[in-house]
């Protein structure tokens, strides 16, 4: 298999191309297909249509297409309603909608919130628990191999984004690690998964979901009429996980588009780079998007995420190109690196494993996690590069001050800093900032 090619060879069979449509013909696709049908899902369900994927390629977004189509903007479709009786009895797949669009703006009509949370949400969220009990938590259908070739197809294509805002890899890296459901935000004290079994702030969080807001009115299609509502979703397991997400209580995931710029601004093919804080394969990604050739080698303390790290190297036939190691950072030496690239954990914002050799469970105050982590984080990349060799750390504003100081009492020589504008991240729902650090031997 080779992720970096257009075929996907198995055996002596071998999958074409998708087939490549033009602006134009897409325009009359989405024209054609009906205004109750214009939806993400539809495309994806249609074999006879363009996934959506593809539109989104091409006019670089969803909406965007809809708006060069001269369709009118701020129509949600709904489906035809579910049975709203579920039996944890029965296995559902994540996407099976349990409560739809349609159903809920029909459910709302007569009824009040506060019937809605009654006869609806604490009985969903009963449910939810006897199957959790039954079959084990809600985890995202695992990513897949073909799945993963395409984002780094996708990958290779495109330019490398400052932004930390482009998610290309997101969705992909979130459903393929479990490890990412058992980190959890210091200032939350628990992980998404724990925070499941509180049930008042399930149903906090369930009542947007259900249509329980105050917020923006927006325009649906029911039964080929135009309402306007309140911001209504189709229920499913997804959407209980999305929850949590859009509240800000999951952990924050390396852009691997933002990786690939910072690889190919500061690193060349054929590089061999290590990343002493692997975290969730975002700068894995980038580097093998980045290049055709070369080494990556991550190190990381957490064993479950490792083993899932591993697990992704040999299911993308990478074992060549990167190397996984369980370890802490600060028992791993190596030498002749010509580039160190990592996102250090911002000593207890974040935490990603409750084991010893956490860094934040190591360290248990700032002072001792600043000298005792970060410092050997820049004693280790020092020793590790060639000279000449670059050393790039992502920071946050309160660290990278510090960072710099102990970098030059170390040795590095100051190259410059790179301003990444965040918007709506684990540290706040407002605009904020992150710093990319670079350092030279």
């Amino acid at each position: 298999m080779n992720c970096g090619d257009y075929y996907i060879g198995i055996g002596e069979k071998k999958m074409a191309r998708p087939i490549e449509y033009t602006r134009e013909e897409l325009i009359e696709i989405l024209q054609g297909v009906g205004v109750d049908r214009l939806s993400k899902r539809y495309f994806d369900s249609c074999k006879n249509l363009p996934g959506s994927a593809t539109i989104i390629r091409k006019f670089g977004g969803w909406n965007k297409a809809l708006e060069e189509a001269g369709i009118m903007q701020g129509i949600r479709t709904g489906r035809k309603p579910n049975s709203k009786r579920f039996c944890s009895e029965q296995q559902y797949l994540d996407d099976f909608v349990f409560f739809s669009k349609e159903y809920m703006y029909d459910y709302h009509k007569n009824h009040s919130d506060e019937q809605c949370i009654k006869e609806l949400i604490i009985p969903f969220i009963k449910f939810l628990y006897e199957y959790v009990a039954r079959y084990g938590w809600i985890y995202p259908v695992k990513t897949k191999i073909n799945e993963w070739c395409d984002l780094i197809r996708k990958l290779k294509k495109m330019d490398g984004n400052l932004s930390s805002g482009t998610w290309s890899g997101n969705s992909e890296i979130k459903r393929y690690f479990s490890s990412f459901w058992d980190a959890k935000l210091n200032c939350f004290g628990e992980s998404p998964i724990k925070l499941f079994y509180d049930e008042k702030l399930l149903i906090r969080f369930l009542k947007y979901r259900f249509g329980i807001s105050n917020g923006k009115k927006y325009n649906y299609v029911f039964g080929g009429n135009k309402v306007e509502t309140n911001e209504l979703f189709d229920i499913s397991f997804k959407q209980v996980r999305r929850a949590f997400e859009v509240n800000h209580y999951t952990v924050s995931v390396f852009k691997p588009l933002l990786a690939k710029w910072v690889y190919t601004k500061y690193g060349f093919d054929g590089m061999t780079t290590w990343d002493p804080c692997a975290g969730f394969a975002g700068r894995l990604l980038g580097f093998i998007a980045s290049f055709d050739n070369g080494k990556y080698i991550g190190t990381d303390p957490n064993t479950k995420l490792c083993s899932e790290l591993s697990c992704l190297v040999g299911d993308l036939n990478l074992g060549e190109r990167v190397e996984i190691i369980n370890s802490m950072m600060e028992n791993f030496n190596i030498s002749d690196v010509d580039l160190v690239f990592t996102c250090p954990p911002y000593f207890n914002t974040e935490i990603y494993c409750d084991e010893e050799t956490q860094s934040s469970v190591k360290y248990s105050d700032k002072d001792a996690w600043d000298n005792g982590f970060l410092k050997t984080l820049l004693i280790k990349s020092y020793d590790s590069l060639k000279v000449g060799g670059k050393c790039i750390i992502m920071f946050d504003g309160k660290n990278s001050s510090l960072c710099q100081c102990m970098a030059a009492e170390v040795g590095f020589k100051f190259v410059e800093v790179v301003t990444v504008k965040n918007r709506k991240t684990h540290f706040t729902k407002k605009t904020n900032y992150e710093f990319i650090l670079v350092f030279e031997r």
